[in-house]
């Protein structure tokens, strides 16, 4: 459920459906 929610939050930050580019970026920032 970790997984989920993160993947929820990021569709909220990037405010369109998930894609793997955004994550990345998040993650790369952070």
């Amino acid at each position: 459920y970790l997984f989920d929610s993160l993947l929820d939050t990021t569709v909220l930050r990037c405010g369109h459906t998930m894609h793997v580019e955004c994550f990345r970026e998040m993650t790369e920032h952070e």
